[in-house]
This record gives structure tokens, C-alpha cells and sequence, in this order.
């Protein structure tokens, strides 16, 4: 089965030239998209200032508020932009050769801006009178971007530019709005008309390249080598040493689009052909992901609710305004405990609809060192670090529009965040959920469940108990998930997309009575949820090593005894990982030299493990090691 293309990210940059915002959905017209390079700062000449003269305004963050932005930047107060305070005032700015009626915002603004950049400068807004036509296009109108409203690159596209470049690239180098993944690198190039969501979008020009994709967006300062620029110019520039990576794109009609769409490739054209002197160095090892998973973001716990006897739920709120995520995806969270940074991964419970908060709903381990310091010791008012949800479970993985969620015990909170989600949006969506959990006493969020299936006809409940009290009797049904239980809940399961999350055993479980009934599993999810891998006491003398992450060109002093992920996180190094727990494989290293000892390695086969490929989060390093990323 091939896979089907789909819309991976999606980012708006409010201010031209300043940092992206990642979203999980937005809607677009033929201006672009909404909230996209709607400011701009300009000099006492009207002319406009970009990142190309002042890469720092890389550094200036924004997050949407409803009465306008606030805006941050290393070292300045936070700024509070409201559309309330514009002037009525519209004056000539200048962007390229395009002359274009700008509203003034206000002086308060301008001085911040100008301060930080050490330049006298002035904020305008793409307001209700300005107007600006694509050049080659009169018709359609674009606002501060460049020369065209969007830009899409494809996930492909960049894993293929680092395998030539002599240094990693990132995708928010390029600035694209819309990054697509599930084709084969440049795929885009030979699109014409593309589907996204309910839109129809025109693929007008492959974008021309410049200096400004050498700034490295978390820094703010320029690659040395002057990458992407050198690589791109050997494969990918015309006869007139133009440069071109990615598609610009118009929005042919109004529209929402969200992550998880898929792209649906309307009308073809013969894609542009490039000479090729940009060798392939190395296998493809580089991050496509829009949004950077590791960012940290500041949580105060505004309130901490008991669910059950061994289960609490962490409502958080920020000073800033909380990211996007989609339902169902998980959030990581960095408690500091005995003076040791330790990173755990919660789904939450919370659902994006819900902008004010997030959730996380943990249940106490007897051996979890985190769950246990959160139910002790965690209380409303402290704050802690986590990063920017992630995760491909969620419910935009899917476009079919009845569901079937099967969860075991804690394995309920995503499959929370995806009915508060539906409820809130009063999607007509219909969804089936079995819950299995050992008592009644153990059922999370046990009336809102109830109350939810009474007021949506569209959702159906399924309570199963695999040890029931005896007083006073339950009503419902009792055992361990079984076919003769599914074949009675959901007599259509081979219809509906599957989204499981619990036990691993659980889960193996679930997949083989959906296949026994008949469901192919090519709409099949499962949620990894497990207890992070307990590394077992140490046998030998705890003793220091050395180990190269040569792909990250970092060297840790570490030990023996701490699990190579563990020792990376320290460092600063993001290794992609899920369960924490030896299962899941989305940690997984090559050891280039050394001697090293498995703590687990299921998800590995004969091959990965002759060719010394370990589990990061349940590798011990024996001797010094060098490690590289695959």
C-alpha cells in the first residue's frame, strides 16, 4: 500500500522575519494564511527590514493572543501588541520594488523594536485598507511575505538536502508554512494543483533561495560554510544561479486546513531539471519536524485533581500563551528530583480545544520515581519545565469518521483528550470506546465518561471490569477484553479507524481480536504507553566513561550506570524516544566503537543488533563509546 502524502506542519510568522509559530491548524485564503507576516518593521525610510540585515529578529518569539500579539525577545520585557491601540493612520512602506498602504501601529512599539535591534524602526500591520497583488498574478493579493502568499516543502526534500550538506540543516531555516510528508524528495516539484483539507491550492513557482537560510534560527547567527546556500547552488540552481528549494503556493479558495490532512495531488506538470554535483555523504539521519520537540516551555500547576485512590490529574497553565498540539498527542515534562534532571513523557489529557490549560493524569508506580514525586511532593503553584507536545498518536491520523478507542486503565487519557476534543467542536463523529479497567474504584474521569455519552448520541461506552467488587454488583461487563465483547460493542469494527493505548500486552491483544474480526489494521494506532525501563542495580563498581555522540559532536563524562539516553538528555542531546521502556524503538543508536551492555531489545532484529544498533534508553555503556545517530 502506498503511503498517502499529508500535512505534517503547519507555521504562521505574525512578524516578517521574526521566529515561526507552529499550529496545528489555520485557516487559508488567497492572502495565505491567517495571522502570516501580517507586520512588518520598517526604517525611517518606510523601507522594510528583514532577518538578511538583522538576523536576531530570528530571536523574537510571538504568541496570539485575542486582543493581538506578545511578543518576547532575549533580554527585553515582554511586549503586549493590541489591535486596540492602531492608529487609523495608512502610509507608503516599501517591500522589494512593491509600494504598498500600511497601517501605523503605535510609538510604544516602535521603541521596543528599536531597541532591541540598535535601530531606529516602526511596526505596521497589513490592515483592512492595504492591498498588495502577487506580481505575476493581479488577481491575488499577498501581504509582507516576500512574493507569494505560502510556502510548502516536503520532509523528503530536506532529508535529501542532508545527506549532502556539510552541515545538518533545519527545516525552519526555510521558513515554509506548510511541510508535507509521505512523498519521495521533491515530489512537489511536479505538483500543479494540490488538495488540502477543503482547499484547493495552485503551486505557482519553485521559491528562489537566499543568504537568509544560512541563519540558523536559534542563534541567530550565519553558517560559516554559508549552508544550505553552497550545497543547494550544486543541485538545484538554474542556468542563472538562481536557487530554488520548495513550491509557493495560492489558496484558490477560503479554508481550514489541519494537521493530518491529506494531500490529495489534483493536476500534475513536467518539475524543472537540475544538474546534480551535490554528492551524497551520508544515510539520511536529519529531523524533519517543523516544530522543535525539545524547546522548553515554563508550566505553573494551577490545580491538582484526585481521580481515583492512585491517580491525580496536573492542570497547568504559562505567563505566555500555551502551543498547540493535537488530541491525543503526549507532554514531556523535566522535574528536577534529588538534584537530577529526569524527563518523562504524559499523555494529555486535556484537549486543544481547551486552549486555557493543559492536563496530564499519572498514575502512581510503586517503582516510579516521577509518578511518585508528583503525587508526593508536586502541588498547585509550583512550576515545572517541559517540552512542546509531540507525538503521532493523535486523531488527525485518521479521516475516517467513525471511531473505535480501546483503552486499559491509565491508557485512558488520551483517548480523553480525544472525546473532550469532538464534544467540544460538536463533531458528528461516531465513536465507540471500550474501557477496560480492574475495578470500579480504578475508572478515570468515571462521570465525565457518563456524562458524555448522554449527551452525545454519537459516542457509545463501554465499561469492562477485570476484577470487579462484589457490592455492590456492577451492571456492566466484566473480564478481560474478549472477540465475543468486540463482535457485541461493535459489530462494524473492520469499518472504523482503531486507536488503542495500554499495556503492551493489552495492546498485542487488541490488534490480534481486530485482525480475528476481520480489520486489516492499515487504520490501526496504537499509543505506547508504558512504565519507563527501571535499569537494574548495578552489578560492577560504578566507574566514569567517555562517550562521543559524534552525529551531535558532543562528548559527555558519564558512567556505566546510566542509561546512554539519560546521559544525552544531560548533555542537551534530543534522541527521539516514546515508551522509555525498551519497546517502543524510537531510540535507537548505533554504537560505532565500544563496549556496551542491552538492558532490552525487543523492537530490534537479528540485523540492527549484529550491526551493534541499541535501545538508548536501555544501553549501558561498559568502556568508552562512540555513538552515532541512524
Amino acid at each position: 500500500m502506498s503511503q498517502t502524502a499529508r500535512l505534517s506542519a503547519i507555521t504562521v510568522y505574525p512578524i516578517k522575519s521574526t521566529a515561526g509559530l507552529s499550529i496545528s491548524q489555520a485557516m487559508a485564503n488567497r492572502e495565505g494564511l491567517a495571522f502570516d507576516r501580517r507586520f512588518v518593521l520598517v526604517d525611517d525610510n518606510g523601507l522594510f527590514i528583514t532577518g538578511r540585515q538583522y538576523p536576531q529578529l530570528t530571536l523574537v518569539k510571538s504568541a496570539i493572543v485575542p486582543t493581538g500579539l506578545q511578543i518576547s525577545a532575549p533580554g527585553m520585557p515582554t511586549l503586549t501588541i493590541k489591535y486596540s491601540q492602531f492608529t487609523s493612520q495608512y502610509q507608503p512602506i516599501t517591500i522589494w520594488k512593491d509600494t504598498i498602504q500600511a497601517q501605523y501601529c503605535y510609538p510604544e512599539y516602535d521603541q521596543w523594536f528599536s531597541k532591541f535591534l540598535g535601530k531606529a524602526c516602526h511596526l505596521y500591520f497589513y490592515g483592512e485598507n492595504s492591498q498588495r497583488p502577487v506580481r505575476t498574478r493581479p488577481n491575488d493579493q499577498v501581504s509582507f511575505a516576500d512574493g507569494y502568499p505560502l510556502l510548502l516543502i516536503s520532509e523528503a526534500s530536506l532529508i535529501d538536502l542532508n545527506c549532502r550538506t556539510a552541515e545538518p540543516i533545519e527545516m525552519a531555516q526555510f521558513r515554509p508554512n506548510i511541510v508535507v510528508n509521505g512523498t519521495g524528495a521533491f515530489t512537489e516539484d511536479s505538483w500543479q494543483q494540490i488538495k488540502i483539507g477543503g482547499v484547493h491550492f495552485e503551486v505557482v513557482s519553485p521559491c528562489a533561495r537566499c543568504i537568509f537560510t544560512t541563519v540558523n534560527p536559534n542563534s541567530a547567527t550565519k553558517s560559516p560554510l554559508k549552508e544550505p546556500v553552497t550545497t543547494l547552488s550544486n543541485y538545484r540552481s538554474d542556468e542563472n544561479y538562481n536557487i530554488f528549494f520548495g513550491q509557493n503556493l495560492i489558496a484558490l479558495n477560503e479554508g481550514l486546513i489541519t494537521i493530518g490532512d491529506s494531500v490529495e495531488v489534483i493536476k500534475t506538470k513536467t518539475p524543472a531539471v537540475y544538474i546534480d554535483n551535490a554528492p551524497i555523504k551520508r544515510k539520511p539521519t536529519q529531523s524533519t519536524r517543523q516544530s522543535n520537540p525539545t524547546t522548553d516551555i515554563q508550566l505553573t500547576c494551577q490545580q491538582v485533581i484526585e481521580e481515583t485512590p492512585t491517580t491525580k490529574t496536573f492542570l497547568f497553565t504559562s505567563a505566555n500563551s500555551l502551543p498547540n498540539y493535537l488530541p491525543g498527542q503526549y507532554l514531556a515534562i523535566k522535574p528536577v528530583i534529588n538534584g537530577q534532571t529526569i524527563t518523562r513523557t504524559y499523555t494529555l489529557s486535556s484537549s486543544p480545544s481547551r486552549p486555557e490549560h493543559f492536563a496530564i493524569t499519572v498514575k502512581r508506580e510503586e517503582s516510579g520515581v516521577v509518578s511518585n514525586w508528583l503525587h508526593n511532593q508536586f502541588a498547585e503553584g509550583d512550576q515545572i519545565t517541559a517540552q512542546l507536545p509531540n507525538g503521532d498518536f493523535h486523531l488527525h491520523r485518521t479521516t475516517n469518521n467513525k471511531l473505535l478507542l480501546l483503552a486499559a486503565g491509565s491508557g485512558i487519557t488520551p483517548m480523553l483528550s480525544i472525546l473532550r476534543w469532538l464534544a467540544d467542536r460538536l463533531e458528528k463523529v461516531d465513536v465507540v470506546l471500550i474501557y477496560s479497567v480492574r475495578s470500579q474504584a480504578d475508572i478515570i474521569a468515571y462521570h465525565e465518561l457518563l456524562l458524555l455519552a448522554q449527551q452525545n448520541p454519537c459516542f457509545t461506552l463501554h465499561i469492562t471490569l477485570t476484577q470487579p467488587t462484589q457490592k455492590p454488583a456492577w451492571p456492566g461487563y466484566q473480564g478481560r477484553l474478549n472477540q465475543a465483547m468486540l463482535q457485541q460493542c461493535v459489530p462494524d469494527l473492520a469499518e472504523r479507524a482503531i486507536f488503542v493505548c495500554g499495556s503492551a500486552s493489552f495492546m498485542e491483544h487488541c490488534k490480534t481480536l481486530s485482525q480475528q474480526l476481520g480489520h486489516d489494521v492499515t487504520d490501526y494506532y496504537e499509543e505506547h504507553f508504558f512504565t519507563p525501563q527501571q535499569v537494574p542495580a548495578a552489578t560492577t563498581p560504578k566507574k566514569p566513561v567517555s562517550i562521543l555522540f559524534d552525529s551531535w559532536d558532543i562528548m559527555v563524562e558519564g558512567d556505566n550506570q546510566t542509561s546512554l539516553l539519560e546521559q544525552a538528555e544531560q548533555a542537551g542531546i534530543a534522541i527521539p524516544y516514546m515508551c522509555r521502556a525498551g519497546i517502543c524503538g524510537q531510540c535507537k543508536v548505533k554504537i560505532v566503537s565500544g563496549d556496551y551492555q542491552r538492558l532490552a531489545d525487543t523492537p530490534l532484529s537479528e540485523t540492527e543488533k549484529t550491526d551493534n544498533i541499541v535501545l538508548a534508553c536501555s544501553c549501558l555503556a561498559n568502556s568508552n563509546l562512540v555513538i552515532n545517530a541512524i
